[in-house]
């Protein structure tokens, strides 16, 4: 695929310079993903533990999505759930 395009830089700058533009810097310090894993009982919804945890973390946790999740005879009336928690 070939693409091919032509840039006006003088318009460009006319409507740059036409408008009060905020600039926001970037965080000092990168994303940072975390794991957590949990076993617990079948009739726990997941839902809710998801909005434990971003209630407990507060400012820390942007967003939290479930990674895994796990059922095994051998858990008996549990369930592995493995939570992504980003920043």
């Amino acid at each position: 695929m070939v693409l091919v395009m032509e840039i006006n830089l003088n318009a460009l700058l006319n409507i740059i310079s036409n408008n009060n533009f905020k600039f926001v810097s970037f965080s000092c310090f990168p994303s940072v993903k975390c794991d957590l894993s949990l076993i617990i009982d079948d009739n726990t919804k997941i839902d809710e533990i998801m909005i434990l945890i971003k209630k407990s973390g507060g400012y820390l946790v942007r967003d939290v999505n479930v990674f895994d999740l796990y059922n095994k005879e051998n858990y008996q009336d549990k369930k592995s759930v493995l939570f992504q928690l980003f920043d």
